[in-house]
């Protein structure tokens, strides 16, 4: 029997340019660059504080909430181009450790920061903003199904 490789999202991106990329939130009023145009670590989250976050996003006028967001991890090497105005700072409840810059116009979380990032990077969801991708991606498979339908055979 052949072992399938694991599912391993940071390969999706090992042909994305390193040149800047310009972020916007969904109606376009805010805009910043990331002077590094290469995602240094993509993931999937699935925690409750992000999906709470995007739910609330959501129930105020901001994007669509998938299932489980797309999220990279970008180096914080980033300038403000346009709507500083419209941005605002969201912390999920009092305890949290996440602070989200959202823009007030239209709810699009822009940037996460965490202490554990330790101010060299921050995240970035793609479902929850616009960025200019050099060819589409598309997720193909995740191991956790492959152990899941492993054992539903059993």
């Amino acid at each position: 029997m052949i072992n399938p490789k694991p599912f391993d999202s940071d390969e999706l991106y090992d042909n994305c340019s390193s040149d800047p990329k310009q972020v916007t939130c969904i109606c376009g009023k805010v805009a910043f660059s990331i002077f590094n145009g290469r995602v240094r670590k993509a993931r999937e989250c699935a925690c409750n504080d992000c999906y709470q976050h995007m739910k609330w996003c959501r129930a105020v006028g901001g994007p669509d909430v998938p299932p489980i967001p797309h999220g990279g991890y970008w180096d914080n090497d980033i300038q403000l181009d346009r709507g500083e105005e419209n941005l605002m700072v969201v912390m999920l409840r009092e305890s949290g450790r996440s602070r989200r810059l959202v823009s007030k116009c239209c709810y699009s979380t822009l940037i996460i920061d965490h202490p554990g990032y330790k101010q060299l990077s921050f995240l970035l969801f793609e479902n929850a903003c616009k960025i200019p991708w050099d060819r589409p991606v598309r997720v193909f498979s995740r191991e956790f199904l492959g152990i899941l339908w492993k054992w539903m055979k059993v």
